[in-house]
């Protein structure tokens, strides 16, 4: 019987209008999925953008996006947990880009990468 492995990383980030950033992220082994969960965004709410989809080329789809926040100041959570398929190594720095470049509120959510 194979061994489940399981690598779970959580990702906080003062965004600054650039409409990306990196993360560096070392799996010790090759995920078969990635489990994003807790996403949440808070910014002041002097944003006037309304939705964000974030993405990623780390995960196995179409347009690469794990997930959607807003903006407002009482903040945006995204509830449920969503699994992709990775299927090849994860090290170094993992870009993610967000939809809407006028972000500069703090971004947080938990990668639990299964092997």
């Amino acid at each position: 019987m194979e061994e489940s492995k399981k690598t779970t990383i959580v990702v906080s980030r003062t965004l600054d209008n650039s409409g990306a950033f990196s993360v560096p992220i070392y799996v010790p082994f090759v995920p078969k999925e990635v489990v994003v969960s807790n996403m949440n965004y808070y910014n002041d709410g002097t944003e006037t953008t309304d939705f964000s989809r974030l993405t990623t080329s780390m995960i196995q789809s179409l347009d690469g996006c794990i997930g959607v926040f807003q903006d407002g100041s009482m903040g945006s959570m995204m509830n449920e947990s969503v699994s992709f398929r990775v299927g090849r190594p994860v090290r170094g720095d993992i870009e993610f880009r967000f939809s809407n470049e006028n972000r500069a509120g703090t971004l947080c959510f938990t990668l639990t990468f299964l092997g």
